[in-house]
């Protein structure tokens, strides 16, 4: 019997009666030796991981209004910081973009 792959990446038995591979351990166990005679690697699930993306810097502003908010003390906000974070993010994903539409007129 041919074993496929289901959006997962997880092997079942396509000539199965069952369409859940789970149904039963007689089923779990035939679709996981069947997956070990036609899939030799992991490579062949197709399962494909992106690199993890690297986490923000916390600053003392994001600290300060975690802090306020869990704590419930509105005081503890720099609201200054907070606004010249914002803008600083802001620039940043304006040059992102640009970058990404001078890489796409690159190839028009």
């Amino acid at each position: 019997m041919p074993a496929t792959h289901n959006a997962l990446g997880n092997c079942w038995i396509a000539a199965h009666p069952s369409t859940n591979p789970a149904s039963s351990p007689d089923c779990a166990a035939q679709n996981a030796a069947s997956c070990a005679e036609t899939c030799a690697t992991a490579a062949d699930h197709h399962v494909e991981l992106l690199p993890p993306r690297d986490r923000p810097k916390t600053s003392t502003a994001v600290a300060r209004r975690f802090l306020s908010h869990a704590l419930g003390m509105p005081g503890l906000r720099d609201k200054s910081a907070e606004q010249q974070l914002a803008q600083l993010r802001q620039v940043k994903k304006d040059e992102r973009r640009e970058k990404d539409r001078a890489r796409a007129e690159a190839w028009d």
